[in-house]
């Protein structure tokens, strides 16, 4: 089976050139040059130099010396600093495998540097591109990753500039050849890196690691072994992530050579490295070995203990290549067990991601509206910069006519020439302020545009993904029940499983149907006095099968109580809100719905008994992030309803908040306006 995780890429040196190697002696002498009176950049370069120096030893340290170097400056204006202390966050976020987390500070890192021209903003400008195409391909984003490191490529190429980042540039394009599949291509790239590139360049130790990875997938495992057992020879600084990956991908090529004992022994090596890196999530791949190990010494329940264990850390990352891997893996395993039940339900989970990963009329797909988005933005860009200078330079010429004005004034009337200086000066102000005004229009219309692409990238994700999961269920049962394969018996216990998931998709696509009607232009919002009790009598009505399963305890205000907003939405927001209180519920547990009168405002609450929320989570909520956590029976859900919640509470006037304990439940708050 060829593992879809991405090779071995450099994150180019935001943590660069120090010898870690005498760094424990030089800490001391380094520190003691800080006193009270240090300016504040005195103390971030020494911290920098810290941060620098535990290069790929001690990452615990790199983050306490960032903490440092960040609050060295803090309050003080020094953006080139700010961006590096961003940068090496970015660092950290990425060896620790939170690679969304990673992606949004490169962002971040190259808003900060926006208007800087320096060479080492440009330098860092640069490097922050090459992470987010490392970024991209670590979620799996291998089109969007390519185009990053060709953008940084033709940079290198027009310049002339054959340097160490022209070289990690074409070795990120080979890798992501290879993620595409157009292996010869890859194997050209790194066979010429190899011979081409300066054996002192820091980033010649990925060429052997990704060598290794290229004869692996052209299934030529001798020149495989060759190649990751160079790597492992390496010494001096090297990234740990070089042995990791070199032993994770030997193991794949024991696996393929039926040598299981020894590919246990290697996938071990590689979870110790990653562990040890506390980057939990680099540990999956190398988990999937050990279950396929095991599959292969036909030890059955190793395997599968090992298959769940990957698959418990890759949903927790919401980790798609790697959580496609695990499924196959505990597809075949329990296959073998005879647990075919259950081997049928982790084929269609596989099948299902695989359909959003590989399908090429997906691929293409998404491809053609990453492409639109992509030249919406810049469109968009292009004409908030042309409105930007046109808006200077008319700016410019006014001021320029009233200097004029003022001149003449002045050497024909020298009273009035005050006058008209005065009178130049207002303006000129006026135009200042109205060209500022301007600025902030065309800064908060990006910002929005940024935010419209972000959550319409989600949608139809969430569309391609979460809508052919039914779907193949569906297909799945038909399919038995055309092979004869099913008893009446396995087909009850088949059929609920299916139901569950059509009603999810029933949720999703009420959703996402409000949602996109709501971002229409010219959607009108339609106010009416309406009793919200009656409309919560209804939503019990609908939900009584959900209550019933969980025996819960339900109870609402009936008496008459008036509000003044639009039906449908409020509609669909008390479906989102009881819906959530019903999924975070235990069995016996309650939900209970209230309504008072609040500072001239009705006020809703529906509150529960359920499992409550963390804190953590608490700040996610209402946000564009789609963030979205399993109910207490593994209901899922899409991150989309409180969203569309907070959109459509806000339309009509209100606001909407939360409170939770975390094991005593939750309670949603949400103020409407009462009818005069």
């Amino acid at each position: 089976m060829r593992y879809t995780k991405f090779l071995f890429l450099i994150l180019l040196p935001y943590v660069a050139n120090a010898q870690s190697t005498s760094i424990e002696q030089l800490k001391d002498s380094l520190l003691s040059t800080i006193t009270t009176e240090s300016p504040d950049t005195a103390k971030f370069d020494v911290y920098q130099q810290l941060v620098l120096g535990y290069k790929f030893q001690d990452l615990d340290s790199i983050a306490k010396y960032t903490q440092l170097a960040k609050e060295s400056i803090a309050g003080s204006y020094y953006p080139l600093r700010q961006a590096q202390a961003i940068g090496y966050e970015t660092y950290i976020a990425f060896m620790l495998g939170r690679y969304d987390e990673s992606l949004d500070l490169a962002d971040e890192v190259l808003a900060t540097l926006e208007g800087l021209e320096s060479e080492e903003a440009e330098a860092l400008r640069r490097r922050t591109i090459n992470d987010q195409g490392t970024m991209y391909a670590a979620l799996g984003m291998y089109e969007l990753g390519l185009r990053k490191f060709y953008e940084l490529f033709e940079i290198y190429e027009q310049e002339g500039s054959i340097n160490e980042s022209y070289y990690v540039a074409l070795s990120n394009i080979g890798v992501m050849y290879n993620r595409l599949e157009y292996f010869e291509n890859a194997l050209e790239i790194f066979l010429r890196l190899d011979k081409e590139m300066p054996a002192e360049y820091e980033s010649r130790m990925s060429v052997p690691v990704n060598l290794g990875f290229i004869y692996y997938d052209l299934k030529e495992f001798e020149e495989a072994k060759f190649h990751l057992n160079q790597a492992l020879a390496l010494e001096g600084n090297i990234d740990p992530r070089v042995y990791g990956l070199s032993n994770f991908k030997l193991g794949q090529v024991y696996n393929a050579q039926e040598q299981h004992e020894q590919a246990i022994d290697v996938f071990n090596a590689s979870i110790d490295i990653f562990t040890d890196q506390k980057n939990e999530l680099e540990t999956v791949q190398s988990i999937n070995g050990l279950a396929q190990a095991y599959l292969g010494l036909t030890q059955l329940q190793r395997a599968h203990e090992y298959g769940l264990k990957g698959l418990e850390i890759a949903d927790r990352y919401n980790a798609i290549p790697e959580r496609k891997a695990i499924l196959e893996s505990l597809y075949l395993i329990t296959k073998e067990q005879g647990n075919f039940e259950e081997a049928l339900d982790y084929h269609e989970q596989f099948k299902e991601i695989s359909d959003f990963i590989t399908t090429s009329e997906t691929t293409s797909e998404i491809e053609r509206l990453t492409a639109e988005y992509e030249y919406q933005k810049k469109e968009e860009q292009l004409m908030a910069e042309t409105k930007q200078r046109e808006l200077i330079s008319q700016a410019k010429i006014e001021q320029q006519r009233i200097l004029l004005y003022a001149s003449i004034s002045v050497i024909f009337f020298a009273g009035l020439g005050m006058i008209g200086m005065y009178r130049s000066f207002s303006q000129k102000k006026e135009s200042n302020y109205l060209l500022n005004l301007k600025n902030q229009e065309i800064q908060d219309q990006a910002e929005k545009l940024k935010e419209s692409n972000m959550v319409k990238d989600r949608i139809f994700s969430m569309i391609a993904h979460d809508l052919r999961g039914p779907l193949s269920s569906l297909y799945g049962v038909i399919s038995l029940i055309d092979m004869k394969k099913t008893s009446t018996d396995e087909l009850e216990e088949l059929i609920p499983n299916v139901a569950q998931r059509f009603k999810y998709t029933s949720t999703l696509l009420n959703n996402l149907l409000h949602w996109a009607q709501s971002q229409m232009q010219g959607y009108s919002i339609n106010p009416e006095v309406f009793d919200i009790s009656h409309t919560v009598f209804n939503k019990k009505v609908l939900l009584q099968t959900s209550i019933d399963e969980k025996n819960l305890q339900f109870s609402f205000g009936d008496s008459e109580f008036l509000v003044y907003a639009d039906l449908n939405m409020i509609d669909l927001v008390l479906q989102n809100l009881i819906s959530n209180a019903i999924k975070y519920c235990n069995e016996n547990d309650s939900v209970s719905i209230s309504y008072s009168e609040e500072n001239g405002k009705a006020v809703i609450a529906v509150a529960d008994t359920g499992i409550g929320i963390e804190k953590e989570v608490m700040d996610k909520l209402f946000s564009k992030t789609f963030f979205s956590t399993p109910g207490t029976n593994k209901e899922k859900g899409t991150g989309l309803g409180l969203m569309l919640c907070k959109d459509f509470v806000e339309k009509n006037g209100g606001e909407i908040w939360a409170k939770s304990a975390l094991g005593k439940g939750s309670t949603f708050y949400f103020s409407l306006p009462i009818p005069d």
